[in-house]
């Protein structure tokens, strides 16, 4: 099995008078396993299944089949503190 190596981005952009910076981890989808790019500054909550993690988002929501514990480590990664209660 190839090792996969955990990719963090932290991209700035710069919008006129504004700065935004936007927090990006690499996830898997829980269904095929696709890795996609996920903004954490979208996520609203995250709840532990049996196989997967279910991310609610502004929008919608993702199931991915990285733990709660890997994703708050990749966010650490990442730069951006959450909040753990």
């Amino acid at each position: 099995r190839q090792h996969t190596y955990i990719h963090t981005y932290i991209h700035t952009l710069h919008t006129g008078m504004y700065y935004i910076t936007l927090h990006f981890i690499t996830l898997h989808t829980a269904g095929q396993n696709q890795e996609i790019l996920f903004n954490l500054d979208t996520m609203v909550s995250a709840e532990k299944n049996d196989n997967y993690t279910a991310i609610n988002t502004r929008w919608g929501y993702q199931n991915v089949r990285e733990s709660l514990e890997e994703i708050m480590e990749k966010s650490r990664e990442s730069g951006l503190t959450l909040n753990q209660n």
